[in-house]
């Protein structure tokens, strides 16, 4: 594990940071992971704090998860977990 993160918790954050602010599902579709690996790899990041996640004011069935800080360095390099080569993804 790299930087003290499992493959799931890469994937998220990855999506997280090309996606910007994004409801769970979108993200598990957009990283092509399972509801419960999503929803566990999520849980971890938002206890050591590299993920906020809060409930959706339109559906409180839904979370909003986004970066608690601007998208790190490495996601350029880590995008292509989740999205072809020629996407983009923001760095501060």
């Amino acid at each position: 594990m790299r930087f003290d993160l499992s493959r799931d918790e890469w994937r998220l954050l990855a999506g997280l940071a090309e996606l910007g602010p994004t409801r769970t599902t979108e993200l598990m579709l957009y990283s092509t992971m399972q509801k419960m690996p999503a929803s566990r790899a999520a849980a971890r990041l938002e206890e050591r704090g590299p993920i906020e996640r809060s409930t959706a004011e339109d559906d409180r069935r839904n979370h909003v998860l986004k970066l608690a800080r601007p998208a790190p360095p490495w996601c350029a390099r880590s995008s292509r977990w989740s999205r072809p080569a020629s996407s983009s993804c923001s760095t501060p």
